[in-house]
């Protein structure tokens, strides 16, 4: 079976299990497939790699964020803001890694690899 099968059997089975399509797939995933990326399903990747990827693009956003929006009279300094932002980062990443680890327990799934069952 093709990655894009792959992911189409994917679709169907969790739109059938009443999960919202966009939860299934949302619109960063199904523009990565249309582009050609055989990327896994969200509710496929761990909680490493949702920990740090939500968090890091989090904490990236939170250390930029400032900057755009007041420049340099940003108080503190630099390194304040670098820590503020880790810890935001930090506990974004964790919060969204054990929510949508549960999510995928409770839906059963096989790993990527043994998908479909």
């Amino acid at each position: 079976m093709t990655h894009a099968e792959k992911v189409e059997h994917f679709r169907r089975d969790l739109e059938s299990r009443g999960l919202n399509p966009a939860s299934a797939a949302p619109p960063m995933c199904r523009l990565a497939w249309r582009i050609g990326w055989n990327l896994r399903p969200p509710q496929f990747l761990s909680f490493r790699h949702w920990f740090l990827s939500s968090g890091g693009y989090f904490a990236a956003f939170m250390f930029a964020f400032p900057w755009l929006v007041r420049g340099p009279l940003i108080q503190g300094g630099v390194l304040q803001v670098a820590l503020q932002a880790l810890l935001a980062g930090v506990l974004f990443g964790l919060t969204m890694a054990f929510i949508n680890r549960r999510k995928a327990r409770n839906l059963h799934l096989p790993t990527w690899e043994n998908y479909p069952d």
